[in-house]
């Protein structure tokens, strides 16, 4: 499991595609601390 403690990371649009970009890291009850990934994530936006 990775989760993310920041409230926002940052966004951006362009030609009415938007991205969404967050730092994730593993979770401390499965020993997974030193996971990290910073993970864009993609959505479309539809008008």
């Amino acid at each position: 499991m990775l989760l993310s403690t920041q409230r926002y990371s940052g966004a951006n649009t362009l030609n009415n595609n938007s991205m969404f970009a967050m730092k994730l890291h593993g979770h401390s009850k499965y020993q997974q601390q030193s996971l990290r990934a910073n993970n864009p994530i993609s959505y479309l936006i539809i008008e």
